[in-house]
């Protein structure tokens, strides 16, 4: 702790009294905040059995009630939480710092996933959300430029495997994309999907991780019960369909990013208090019912994976592995046992999904 110092002062009005100031010293930034756990009472005896906290603004300390500082507590707590959130995103993405791009920090790269979910109106309901980020700073030139530029249009009416198949996106030939506060354009489908590209150098889209598309037609014969059952081959396409669309837009930045992160997140995957499961069956049948192989459930409501590669040697269906590999993972399964692997190549591709499809 700090030592304290007495000063007095003589009093040029009155010869006969003194000032006395009690002066403080700074203390270390890691000995804040400072504790009271000693005070003297009225009878100058000592009592260590309560405590105090004081912060001095300007010149005055005012008194801090018990409620103020229970809530100082509470949101500690709460920042705690975000910050285990932040170490977990630094985690997959290495080192952070001079990964994101320019202009963002770790808050705000968090930040944005749970805003998209706020926009399209899911903040609380199961989610899939996947992103994809510059490593250095770049940007979009004609992302404001014309309703018909390139990247617009990508983002407009975004490449699939499938017309009839699974996307996260919301794209079509009904979708039109909205200039946000001069900083991204964005496609909101209510409730539904949601994809924005920044100006910064940042692509996130939202859709929905229950019967709306990642459990779609799996519970038609349970009458709903809780428990969000995964399809395997949805979860898949809907990665599949992502990465191909980041590889597309992120030819359009400038300058070209040296390396790209993907993130794969399933959000409040949970269903009155019954967490969601995924199996390594290939579930692509008409029998969709009918789940082969093991399946077993989450560990908890939100499951995270990431990844990152150079953009000039990327390859997608590496990139969709390891993001696949990473969710996987956390259900206990192996790399080895997800479903539409090319177990050579290691990878997840169009061509592993649908291998008798038309080209």
């Amino acid at each position: 702790m700090s030592s304290i110092k007495i000063l007095p002062f003589e009093s040029p009005a009155y010869a006969d009294k003194i000032v006395v100031a009690i002066f403080v010293a700074a203390g270390r930034d890691d000995e804040k905040p400072f504790i009271v756990n000693r005070t003297v009472d009225a009878v100058g005896k000592v009592r260590g059995t309560q405590f105090g906290y004081f912060e001095r603004v300007r010149d005055r300390i005012p008194a801090i009630s018990a409620e103020a500082l229970r809530g100082y507590i509470r949101d500690g707590m709460r920042f705690s939480e975000i910050i285990k959130r932040l170490d977990s995103i630094q985690t997959f993405l290495g080192d952070s710092g001079p990964n994101i791009p320019a202009g963002l920090t770790e808050l705000e790269v968090h930040s944005r996933l749970l805003e998209a979910e706020r926009v399209v109106d899911r903040e609380t309901r199961p989610n899939i959300v996947l992103s994809a980020f510059s490593t250095n700073s770049c940007s979009f030139p004609d992302l404001f430029s014309s309703s018909s530029a390139d990247v617009v249009r990508l983002i407009e009416e975004p490449p699939v495997i499938r017309p009839e198949g699974f996307a996260i996106t919301p794209g079509g030939a009904r979708w039109s994309s909205e200039i946000v506060q001069g900083r991204l354009r964005r496609i909101v489908a209510r409730a539904n999907k949601l994809i924005e590209l920044w100006q910064d150098g940042a692509l996130v889209a939202v859709g929905p991780g229950d019967d709306d598309m990642l459990c779609w037609f799996t519970r038609s014969h349970t009458k709903y019960k809780p428990g969000l059952p995964i399809r395997s081959f949805v979860l898949a396409e809907v990665t599949v369909n992502f990465c191909s669309l980041a590889l597309e837009v992120f030819k359009h930045a400038v300058p070209a990013p040296s390396r790209l992160m993907f993130i794969l997140k399933l959000d409040n995957m949970t269903e009155d208090g019954v967490p969601c499961t995924l199996g390594v069956g290939d579930d692509r049948g008409p029998n969709t019912f009918r789940f082969p192989g093991a399946t077993r459930s989450a560990p908890g409501p939100t499951l995270t994976s990431g990844c990152a590669a150079p953009l000039n040697n990327l390859d997608l269906g590496h990139i969709v592995y390891q993001l696949l590999g990473g969710i996987y993972v956390q259900f206990g399964f192996n790399y080895d046992q997800m479903p539409y692997v090319d177990p050579a190549e290691k990878k997840i591709t169009r061509d592993t999904l649908f291998p008798n499809m038309k080209t």
